[in-house]
């Protein structure tokens, strides 16, 4: 076929393709009544809800379907449904919203969201607008955008509250009450929750009470109150047994490691941490696995296990990536600091504290620019740096008072009055050394410790009741049931003994097996014992031979040094005596330490191949060290058969340990004994 035929062929094709689906859309769009097509966008929208939850992928793609269909029916003539279709155009942006938002795709989230919101407001759609309000405020938390967020939420909160949906109404106040804890304000903080925990009472819901208590305890605990944190929290965690919800048990689990640390309580609050995590990993939620794992790092950290501390940090850095929450980022980059600080890495120390503070002063965070801040502080006051530590601590210690953050307050004016001492200011030094007594004296003692062991043996003999209870009852239903099984039993008696017997028959077998076993052990053993000797024997042989070669090579070396002074002299027969001294070079040189590794690879087999695999460049003097080493003798035995000093035994050890890169924490000996 002909270039210009082929071509025609494909123009036919395309004309004819061109021409079926002008016809099918014209079918579609005449034939197919208005009610056919909303019936056929309400089926992919069912479609793409039902998957959203199992393949969230196919969801997208059956959401996207809807909208297309829609934007299709809607560019025709306008109709009675209408309002109805942009309602489905709506639901469908909003869901494919929620679907990135919950793979952490924000980006993609926030357009979804935002294009949503502004078709709900053309519609004057309070339900959809508020919806969409509250999604934006979401995200912008957790991408650290706390003033778009909180009037986000607060646009939301109007509409909620204006066609009175409570449970819209509590999920703002939270989130409310989080941004204002995040930003330092503790009272408006405080107000958002109490509000959550009003609803939570009036709806008599264990979960929303849960929730609400969880998050009043941490805002005390920023605050320094830890008797009403504790409070709280073991509320929170009351209610969310009650409820049944394993994140947010994972949550208040989470809270209470929290309170426990500043105690200094460590190992307790790991306990708590672990068990929040378990939960957490149970549940496959990324989002708390990289902030449990930051918090059990530090702990880790503070009980001075580096590798533990490390791991758990890995872990969470890798989770930070997809998650992107700049705000706990920056908290776990201040975790990060303290590790390096501890191991006195203070570049990296000063690099994550800088890096911390610039995405916390980004995001408005004002807890994590104090701690920072502080961080710094202590950093360049060990480095003797005072102005530079005077700078931060005075920021650290504005923003903590103006936000109430008593513990950063009272380390930050222990440290400016560290600085105004040695400064000789000692009326400033004094005056902040008040404030961080008066502050210290406030914190945690003995009394508050108590009360917290109390509260939680309380709580655990409550507990205890409960549990006890519950075995009561189920005792009394199994009473109940035992007469029905009575009958069972019976037959079950006679399989019983046809068991018995034959399990007596198999333990009288494995006892028997186990002897033999056990004889078979001890004639292995004593062959080992017997192979051992032998191997003993032929080192000893190996080392007298190699002693022998070396005072044969010394003998050889004499006769030669002989034979040269006579050559010097000038005799007739100087060429015999020439070749006489070649001669006995080459023999002491290479043949008796050619036998020598002839021997040595019947005791030690392929050792000389192993050891080339490690480094092809060892040259024949390592060669033969490494061999006497692996005989197990040492420096001063090496150079007494070499004829070397020690000093250059030890300088070709290092250059063997350099050529196989060994560890300095390995034994050389040792390794070649493996090989």
């Amino acid at each position: 076929m002909s270039l210009k035929t082929s071509y025609y062929c494909i123009i036919k094709k395309n004309i004819m393709l061109l021409l079926y689906l002008v016809i099918f859309f014209s079918f579609n769009n005449i034939v197919i009544p208005q009610t056919s097509k909303l019936s056929l966008i309400k089926k992919t929208f069912s479609k793409a809800e039902i998957l959203k939850n199992v393949f969230p992928d196919s969801s997208v793609f059956h959401f996207q379907k809807t909208i297309l269909r829609i934007d299709s029916c809607l560019s025709l003539n306008k109709s009675e449904n209408t309002d109805s279709l942009l309602i489905y155009k709506i639901l469908s942006k909003e869901r494919i919203g929620k679907i990135f938002h919950q793979q952490n795709k924000f980006f993609l989230a926030q357009n979804y969201y935002q294009d949503a919101l502004n078709a709900a407001k053309e519609i004057e759609h309070d339900s959809l607008t508020a919806e969409n309000y509250f999604n934006l405020g979401e995200i912008c938390l957790e991408n650290g955008s706390y003033l778009d967020a909180i009037n986000n939420y607060k646009d939301a909160l109007k509409l909620y509250k204006s066609i009175k949906y409570t449970e819209g109404v509590y999920w703002t106040d939270i989130g409310l009450g989080i941004i204002y804890r995040k930003c330092g304000n503790s009272e408006l903080s405080k107000y958002y929750y109490e509000k959550a925990i009003e609803i939570g009472k009036k709806k008599k819901d264990p979960f929303y009470l849960a929730v609400a208590y969880n998050n009043l305890g941490n805002l005390n605990r920023q605050m320094g109150s830890y008797e009403k944190a504790r409070e709280y929290l073991q509320i929170s965690l009351e209610q969310c047994k009650a409820a049944g919800n394993p994140l947010y048990i994972a949550d208040c689990n989470h809270s209470l490691g929290d309170l426990l640390k500043e105690y200094k309580d460590y190992e307790r609050a790991l306990e708590y941490y672990k068990t929040a995590l378990d939960l957490a990993e149970k549940q496959n939620d990324e989002y708390r696995l990289f902030s449990y794992y930051a918090s059990i790092a530090s702990v880790y950290l503070l009980l001075d296990k580096n590798e533990d501390a490390l791991f758990n940090f890995s872990k969470s850095m890798e989770l930070a990536k997809s998650v992107g929450d700049k705000g706990r980022l920056s908290e776990i980059l201040l975790l990060i600091s303290e590790f390096f600080n501890k191991n006195h890495e203070f570049e990296s120390t000063n690099k994550n504290l800088n890096k911390a503070l610039s995405i916390a002063e980004e995001i408005g965070d004002s807890i994590s620019i104090a701690s920072a801040l502080l961080e710094i502080t202590k950093l360049n006051y060990n480095k003797k740096k005072y102005d530079f530590a005077l700078n931060n601590a005075t920021r650290a210690f504005d923003i903590s008072t103006q936000k109430e953050f008593f513990k950063i307050k009272e380390e930050s004016a222990l440290y400016l009055s560290k600085i105004y001492s040695y400064k000789k200011n000692y009326e400033n030094a004094y005056k902040y050394f008040k404030i961080h007594s008066a502050i210290n004296d406030s914190l945690i003692n003995v009394e508050k410790i108590k009360v917290i062991e109390e509260t939680e043996a309380k709580y655990n003999l409550a507990q205890m009741e409960k549990e006890k209870l519950s075995a009561a009852n189920e005792a009394l239903l199994s009473e109940t049931k035992l007469n029905n099984r009575n009958l069972i039993l019976s037959l079950l008696a006679i399989f019983t003994i046809f068991t018995l017997v034959y399990l007596i028959r198999y333990i009288v077998k494995r006892r028997k097996e186990k002897e033999i076993n056990e004889q078979k052990s001890k004639r292995l053993k004593h062959k080992i014992d017997i192979m051992q000797s032998q191997l003993d024997a032929k080192n000893r042989e190996l080392t007298t031979k190699a002693m022998l070669i070396s005072d044969n090579n010394k003998i050889f070396e004499e006769i030669s040094e002989v034979i040269g002074d006579y050559l010097e002299g000038g005799s007739d027969e100087k060429n015999e005596l020439r070749k006489l001294r070649n001669n006995l070079k080459d023999s002491y040189k290479e043949k008796h330490w050619e036998d020598f590794v002839k021997h040595f690879e019947e005791v030690h087999p392929n050792f000389y191949k192993k050891l080339l695999e490690l480094n092809s460049h060892l040259s024949p003097n390592e060669q033969k060290i490494c061999a006497f080493l692996r005989m197990n003798l040492n420096t001063k035995e090496v150079a007494q058969i070499t004829h070397q000093s020690i000093k250059g035994i030890e300088v070709a050890r290092s250059r063997i340990r350099k050529k196989i890169d060994l560890p300095k924490e390995e034994s050389l000996t040792g390794y070649l004994q493996k090989i």
